[in-house]
């Protein structure tokens, strides 16, 4: 059980310290990583806005971070809520993703919300 709680800690640990230079790079750079699909398409993918988002959330500007991507404000602490519920499974059962239905009813809503929201973003007058 301690290598895996290591284990799941050197993982967020690496993700912590990715955001935390990226964050650090936009504050100090103003350069952020453009979205590969708009400069394409003209179309706004459903993460469009995120880094703009998490930079507003950083400021405890709440309403600029859900106007940059109201889904992701909302489905992204989902997101993490059922991560650490993993990552406390595995740490305690050492299994991994062996759950129930309505943890795969979330995951299919997730991705059903997800292909809404990027239809409607790109509806002229409504994102």
């Amino acid at each position: 059980m301690k290598k895996r709680l290591i284990s799941e800690l050197k993982k967020c640990l690496l993700v912590g310290a990715i955001g935390l230079t990226y964050y650090l790079w936009v504050r100090m750079t103003n350069l952020y990583i453009p979205c590969i699909f708009k400069r394409l398409t003209g179309f706004r993918c459903p993460g469009c806005g995120i880094t703009h988002m998490i930079m507003a959330v950083c400021r405890l500007d709440f309403l600029t971070a859900w106007n940059e991507n109201p889904f992701l404000f909302v489905a992204l602490p989902v997101m993490g809520i059922v991560y650490a519920v993993n990552a406390v499974f595995y740490i305690q059962k050492g299994v991994k993703k062996q759950y129930g239905k309505g943890m795969r009813v979330l995951e299919y809503t997730m991705l059903l919300l997800t292909v809404i929201f990027w239809v409607v973003r790109n509806i002229p007058g409504w994102g």
